[in-house]
C-alpha cells in the first residue's frame, strides 16, 4: 500500500519527485536547467515512466493562436514538470 496518493488517482507525482531528489543527488548544483530537464528525463524512463520534453502548447483566444510556449516535462500526459534551477552559488 502505498502511503502517498496524488490526484491522478495513483502514487506518479511522488514518483517524479523521487526522480527529480535522485537527479539532484547524483549531479548537485551549478548545471543549467537544461541539464537538470535532460537528466530528469532520462531517470524518469528508467523508472518506466512515460514523459514527453518540450511539449509544445498552443493557447488560442476566440479561435485566435495567441501563444505557443513549452512545457519542460510532460509526464504520462498528466503532470507538468517545470524545471528551474540556479546555476550559480
Amino acid at each position: 500500500m502505498s502511503l502517498v496518493t496524488d490526484a491522478t488517482g495513483n502514487n506518479l507525482t511522488y514518483r517524479i519527485i523521487g526522480a527529480a531528489m535522485a537527479v539532484h543527488n547524483e549531479i548537485g548544483y551549478r548545471f543549467k536547467e537544461e541539464v537538470y530537464e535532460k537528466a530528469l528525463e532520462a531517470r524518469l524512463n528508467r523508472d518506466g515512466v512515460s514523459v514527453e520534453r518540450q511539449y509544445e502548447v498552443h493557447v488560442e483566444f476566440e479561435g485566435i493562436q495567441v501563444a505557443i510556449f513549452y512545457l519542460d516535462l510532460f509526464a504520462e500526459n498528466q503532470v507538468v514538470i517545470e524545471v528551474k534551477a540556479f546555476s550559480h552559488r
